[in-house]
């Protein structure tokens, strides 16, 4: 495809449709320094040769559905890569020793594919690593944290949904990689403890997820991240109190709190007004709603299922109704009514209010779809196109989800 570009150094067709070009045909020049095929909708065996050409830097490959394995060689000669980024696609196999073993690469990206078998961490050497991202592939092993230790210059270290194993110290990890800002480790086989430390590390991190890391405390390391963004701890097992200081975290900059499947029995008062996602499901949290929510004026996703709450729902929730997308309050003690639910439901999509004792007033806009009713309401009214308002009980209705149609209220 490319056979007459002889001089040719960079090659960036990002988000270009080319399905139609085979990888096999597409003649890459070996002069090329970089090439950015991300998105362009590519699919087929990708040619090894692409990993041989002496003068390449930067790989982008992204975003495609590329097929076959990395070849296990190369040439001595290719060895100037500084970023290579293969994820998501459909590349399986083993990964080979010289993709950790390249003195000079800074980026290497394997997200979201097949690949498979053990690691090679045991080959490891690379100085100039800033970013790895291994997540979401089906990798196995025993992972040492001491590997990572030495990779100081890490920015970003992502390993969640493999099958890894071993034991992992936290503060020991963040005092060793003062550079990183986005840590994964969720859905493996690891155990992450922490000594508790009272010196706090990483004010730059902006994404943590350690979501089913058997985790038992909430970590004081976390108070200095300033910038947090995003924090999964869901799925751990996490007891008692959340610490009075987690409103210190991220500020408005957090955007995504989750807390789920644990066993907290307590909030402080927050102060999130940029939290878009709260997820506070499967603890066992008691006491009244927390008032604190009411700040949050552009939340979209609430859940606070399967927990202890209980009494009245605050007027001040009325506030923050308009920007919520899905709430679900399942599988608590509140009663009376949700304020102006039905004055501000413009673009609520999905309401979950089952084994409460509330009464809601149901908005014209939405309409019942029966394959996305567990326990469908009264059939009987679900295609009443006249229906200006609805009230009803949910000690009668038991499961509510409910699609808003496009015209909405």
């Amino acid at each position: 495809m490319f056979r007459n570009f002889t001089n040719l150094e960079e090659l960036s067709l990002g988000d270009v449709n080319i399905s139609l070009v085979l990888p096999t045909s597409l003649n890459i020049s070996s002069s090329l320094k970089l090439l950015n095929l991300f998105n362009t909708r590519l699919q087929g065996i990708l040619p090894h040769y692409i990993f041989n050409l002496h003068s390449l830097e930067t790989l982008k490959l992204s975003g495609n559905s590329f097929t076959c394995d990395i070849p296990s060689e190369i040439s001595v000669n290719a060895t100037h890569l500084t970023s290579l980024d293969l994820s998501v696609n459909k590349l399986n196999g083993t990964l080979p020793s010289w993709l950790f073993t390249s003195p000079s690469l800074e980026i290497l990206n394997l997200y979201s594919n097949m690949f498979s078998g053990n690691v090679p961490f045991e080959s490891f050497s690379l100085p100039s690593l800033q970013v790895l991202d291994l997540a979401n592939n089906q990798l196995v092993g025993h992972t040492d944290m001491l590997t990572f230790r030495k990779l100081t210059n890490l920015t970003v270290l992502c390993l969640s949904y493999n099958n890894f194993s071993g034991e992992w110290e936290l503060d020991t990890l963040l005092t060793s990689l003062r550079n990183l800002e986005d840590l994964g480790l969720s859905y493996n086989g690891f155990s992450v403890t922490t000594e508790n430390v009272n010196h706090y590390v990483n004010p730059g991190f902006r994404y943590l997820e350690l979501a089913s890391c058997k985790l038992k405390v909430f970590p004081n390391s976390f108070r200095a991240m300033k910038q947090l963004e995003r924090l999964d701890l869901s799925s751990n097992k996490i007891h008692g109190q959340i610490p009075h200081w987690i409103g210190e975290i991220g500020g408005n900059q957090l955007v995504s709190l989750n807390l789920s499947h644990n066993f907290i029995t307590g909030l402080p008062q927050f102060q999130w007004y940029g939290l878009s996602e709260l997820y506070l499901q499967s603890n066992l949290i008691e006491g009244p709603f927390p008032t604190s929510i009411c700040n949050m004026s552009i939340l979209s996703y609430l859940d606070m299922s399967n927990n202890c709450f209980g009494g009245l729902i605050p007027q001040c929730f009325g506030n923050i109704i308009s920007s919520l997308l899905m709430i679900d309050m399942g599988n608590n003690s509140f009663r009376g009514t949700i304020p102006s639910l039905y004055d501000d439901c413009a673009d609520l999509q999905g309401l979950i209010l089952e084994g409460n004792q509330l009464e809601v007033r149901i908005c014209v806009g939405w309409v019942y779809m029966t394959r996305f009713v567990r326990y469908p309401i009264y059939p009987k009214i679900k295609n009443t196109t006249n229906l200006n308002q609805l009230t009803f009980s949910v000690r009668i209705a038991q499961y509510v989800w409910v699609i808003r149609e496009q015209y909405g209220c």
